[in-house]
């Protein structure tokens, strides 16, 4: 597939507030873009929804919970609603992204397609990124009326999920486990996409139908944690990561991770991490020297054996 296809006439004004493709409706949201380099911070960011963002052209960076990853051409960033990273070009290089968001009935759809609830990235194969480009071309060029185009869409959407699907089960990425009981995915799911809410197990179970017993002892079956443990962590580790944003103030990340009180959010992180959001605050911005910049701007979560955060 020529990436010219992707890189000239209709994508060559665009920029990443302004894509130059998208499509929406209650199960996708579609969008092909150039990207323009731009300060990290303005990228850094959680979503609600499961996504893909496929590298069509250039070179560019995942930034994410794990430090940093170079993406190319046939690249695919799998998202879940609890991942936290940015994705943004490498200096003076054109860069282009499809990203495809998956709502409704097709949240379920994808994690069982991938039987896993962790973000990853996979390179397809030649032949798996030319279908992509072409079926994603249809899509761009099509001059069907909406009505049809949203049968369409879905189509080419459930068609990629399947090619993607397969090569992830060929990757050595892959993770076989134990099937996870329907309801208490569904229940995940609604975890992931709400944890930055006063969210209690009573509220989950009746979205999944379980009793609030039943499926705390579920839950903690599949994750290893408690539902409140499982709360927890995805509060205090995004908010790890968000306390490393410049523009962005420890009662602002308090509030946005879930926590209505400074000091009920202040104990937790100790707690947890065994220090304080400031001096995360003070280390990360300190180490923003050319090795840390390097990094991305990212310090990664490391645990001892007693759970303690391991600082360089």
């Amino acid at each position: 597939m020529d990436n010219k296809l992707f890189m000239c006439s209709f994508l060559s004004n665009s920029n990443h507030m302004n894509p130059s493709f998208s499509y929406a409706d209650e199960n996708f949201y579609v969008t092909v873009k150039d990207i323009a380099f731009r300060d990290h911070g303005q990228f850094f960011h959680t979503h609600t929804f499961f996504e893909f963002d496929l590298v069509l052209a250039g070179t560019g960076i995942n930034r994410s919970r794990d430090g940093e990853a170079v993406v190319t051409a046939g690249d695919i960033i799998f998202g879940t609603p609890a991942s936290i990273h940015c994705i943004f070009p490498v200096e003076g290089e054109p860069f282009t992204l499809a990203n495809i968001a998956f709502k409704g009935k097709f949240e379920k759809t994808v994690v069982e397609a991938f039987d896993t609830l962790e973000s990853f990235i996979l390179k397809l194969s030649e032949e798996d990124f030319e279908f992509v480009c072409s079926e994603l071309y249809g899509v761009i060029e099509s001059k069907i009326s909406e009505e049809k185009k949203k049968m369409f869409v879905s189509g080419v959407v459930q068609k990629l999920l399947a090619v993607v699907s397969d090569a992830y089960m060929k990757s050595n990425i892959a993770k076989r486990e134990e099937s996870i009981d329907s309801k208490v995915l569904m229940a995940i799911i609604y975890i992931m996409k709400n944890y930055n809410k006063p969210i209690k197990i009573g509220d989950v179970a009746k979205h999944v139908g379980y009793s609030p017993d039943y499926l705390g002892n579920l839950i903690k079956k599949t994750t290893r944690m408690t539902f409140s443990s499982y709360l927890i962590t995805l509060r205090l580790e995004n908010a790890y990561h968000l306390l490393m944003e410049k523009d962005k103030t420890i009662q602002e990340i308090c509030m946005e991770v879930g926590y209505s009180s400074y000091p009920n959010f202040y104990y937790a992180f100790k707690k947890r991490f065994g220090i304080t959001p400031g001096e995360v605050t003070k280390r990360s911005r300190r180490e923003n020297t050319e090795d840390y910049a390097k990094k991305g701007g990212i310090i990664p979560l490391k645990y001892d054996e007693n759970g303690k955060v391991i600082w360089r």
